[in-house]
């Protein structure tokens, strides 16, 4: 009995309370939207599904210039909580860097000048990634994701190297040591990038489907 009523807790605080959280952030971005600017409410989503690709792709962009996105795969997890810590490391982390590099000495005047304001404008908009994209993104992510999960729970190994024009692949036991030539084409070290990519192809198609 014990057992199961520490279960049923940490279910009720890993899963429930923070499902029932990011749906109350994405209803009241919906009613703030709608009597700030006078529209319906669905406005908020027409936007996240007009935006959401560009954004999807910005944030590919991102993750190629910086290699260790790909590396905070709570970003994909299914699990709201998991996903809340993964998105508020995202956004914190650079912010973070850039307010040690402000405390640090021998900047001129004129860097200072030009760019805290641009840092302050990253921080606003840090923060308006986790209030107005991340919730909606959960959900988004809980389908568009499915892939990426799948890939990260998979012993699966391909390995391909190209020779020539030519280009050879081979599946790799789980005991096989790495081999040093090729790379691994398992698209195990992508998750992030690979629920943006099906992430903006859903959300194109959604308004395609919505303009035609």
């Amino acid at each position: 009995m014990a057992a199961q009523t520490l279960s049923l807790k940490r279910f009720l605080l890993e899963f429930v309370l923070p499902f029932l959280a990011l749906t109350a952030i994405c209803l009241l971005n919906s009613l703030i939207i709608q009597r700030v600017f006078a529209v319906s409410p669905r406005r908020y989503l027409d936007w996240y599904i007009a935006t959401g690709p560009f954004i999807g792709i910005a944030l590919a962009v991102f993750g190629a210039a910086w290699k260790e996105l790909d590396k905070n795969i709570g970003l994909v997890s299914a699990n709201p909580r998991t996903y809340i810590i993964a998105c508020s490391k995202l956004a914190g982390l650079p912010m973070f860097a850039l307010g040690g590099h402000l405390k640090s000495k021998g900047h001129n005047l004129w860097d200072l000048l030009a760019g805290t304001p641009l840092i302050i404008m990253f921080i606003v908009a840090s923060f308006a990634w986790l209030v107005l994209i991340a919730p909606l993104q959960y959900f988004l992510f809980l389908v568009c994701a499915a892939p990426s999960r799948i890939v990260l729970r998979s012993n699966y190994r391909l390995r391909a190297k190209v020779e020539g024009r030519i280009l050879y692949y081979s599946e790799l036991r789980p005991e096989t040591p790495e081999p040093t030539t090729g790379w691994d084409a398992s698209m195990r070290d992508k998750p992030v990038l690979m629920a943006n990519a099906f992430g903006a192809f859903v959300l194109f198609l959604i308004g395609y489907l919505q303009g035609a």
